[in-house]
């Protein structure tokens, strides 16, 4: 974005003495122009993904749970 333009973005109608105030902080947050016009590629594909009914793969879960067992010395439940 050029520095024009992004001054511009950054501005809000507010005036002190003549000029443009720069906008508060939650001004600038819940403005239009600091999201992308096309979204990221890796949001899109998960999105694709989630809607034709895949399951996210995230070991996290899994991952906190043996942390946890090996931290504490206990062993897991079989089942």
């Amino acid at each position: 974005m050029s520095e024009a333009k992004k001054k511009k973005d950054d501005t809000t109608s507010v005036s002190i003495a003549g000029k443009k105030a720069p906008s508060l902080p939650h001004e600038a947050d819940e403005s239009t122009h600091s999201t992308a016009e096309k979204p990221d590629p890796k949001v899109a594909q998960g999105y694709a993904d989630v809607k034709r009914g895949l399951v996210d793969t995230d070991k996290g879960p899994v991952m906190g749970r043996t942390y946890e067992r090996v931290k504490t010395g206990k062993k897991e439940n079989a089942a």
